[in-house]
């Protein structure tokens, strides 16, 4: 009980970083992995005449697959034949958590297209839903699913999500303007990497780096961006960046194939290079590397240890983390000094360290190793 309500504690205070929030959605989604347990998540976003708008989805959910479920299953009979479920009857039924086992058995989905093309690829099985957002333009779905050799939801697991769903809420509704960047806060990296051909046309890309670039330039994965055949704005990134490179490779004046932005989902910058291919007569390819920098506060709830403080002692140390004096964490916390210089102790003792720098690096240390 006492770490069901530590992790509830610290999803509470992950909402309150002013984060955007789709920013934010891997350490939430990894606080609730904790609270009650998944192996696949997705969070779909929806308009108001219920298509898909965005998705957050897991790295390893191929893009292949992800538009054949955008195009053919998304809450069309097919897809409701397998979980149950309509997305108008999920957002409008006033359930605050629903189960794919309340209105089908096994039985009933392993005989699904759906179940056959993609459930079964990933061994999606038990599921449940989870409506968010407080009107149209708002709406999202969070999907948590398990294989059907483990056990289902459990009453007390949809009691702990609907516990969460009003932080989930505020979490999600975060919007942060532009702003200019701050040295002082710590930062973390999350890269990428893309090859293109000559035409500017994708060859291979790291896990995930595709999803950075679509967040870089705002524009949102839905079955539009997703269709091989779409001109979107990451393609035509593409072109411009595959152009500017082999301009700037043959001594033309130009731009840098280069840029960077800063959005609601982060700052972002990329750079694109030649790639040698050391074979004759082949063409160069062109690099992509993009990069999104987070504030590392977010990253902070990756790190088991981090998570093992006390809520209080989080504060505390989220603040030391911003780079604050134990006058400025007195202040903005409400505490009185020798409650400060306690908490620090505390720290202290329970990361190994001696001093309040040692106490950031032992946080940034583990949550970049998680």
């Amino acid at each position: 009980m006492a770490r069901t309500m530590n992790l509830l504690a610290a999803l509470r205070q992950l909402a309150c970083l002013g984060l955007p929030g789709k920013a934010a959605l891997p350490e939430v989604l990894g606080l609730l992995r904790q609270l009650v347990g998944f192996d696949l998540e997705m969070v779909q976003f929806i308009d108001e005449n219920y298509q898909l708008s965005d998705v957050h989805a897991p790295p390893y959910l191929t893009l292949a697959d992800m538009h054949l479920y955008a195009t053919r299953f998304y809450n069309s009979p097919r897809e409701v034949e397998a979980i149950g479920w309509s997305r108008r009857e999920i957002i409008h039924g006033g359930r605050p958590v629903v189960l794919l086992s309340e209105r089908l058995r096994r039985a009933e989905v392993e005989r699904t297209e759906f179940w056959d093309r993609l459930l079964r690829t990933y061994r999606v099985g038990w599921t449940c839903l989870q409506p968010l957002g407080d009107g149209p333009g708002s709406w999202c779905v969070l999907i948590l699913t398990r294989p059907f050799s483990q056990r289902d939801f459990s009453a007390r697991e949809l009691h702990l999500l609907q516990m969460a769903q009003p932080w989930l809420n505020h979490a999600l509704a975060c919007v942060v303007e532009d702003q200019a960047d701050n040295a002082s806060t710590a930062q973390d990296a999350e890269t990428g990497l893309l090859v293109l051909d000559p035409a500017g046309r994708l060859l291979h890309d790291s896990s995930g780096a595709l999803r950075l670039l679509h967040l870089a330039v705002n524009e949102p994965v839905n079955a539009a961006s997703l269709s091989n055949t779409a001109c979107g704005q990451v393609e035509r990134l593409f072109q411009r960046l595959t152009r500017q490179t082999f301009s700037a490779a043959a001594g033309h004046a130009t731009q840098p194939p280069a840029g960077t932005v800063r959005n609601a989902h982060g700052f972002f910058r990329w750079r694109a290079y030649a790639l040698d291919t050391h074979a004759s007569g082949t063409s160069a390819h062109v690099a992509l590397h993009v990069e999104r920098r987070l504030p590392l506060t977010a990253r902070l709830f990756r790190a088991p240890r981090f998570l093992a403080l006390s809520a209080r002692e989080r504060d505390v140390a989220l603040a030391l983390v911003l780079g604050r004096s134990r006058e400025e964490i007195s202040t903005r916390l409400g505490l009185q000094p020798a409650s400060v210089a306690g908490y620090v102790r505390s720290l202290y003792r329970r990361l190994h360290v001696s001093q309040a720098k040692d106490v950031v690096q032992a946080l940034i240390r583990e949550c970049r190793a998680n």
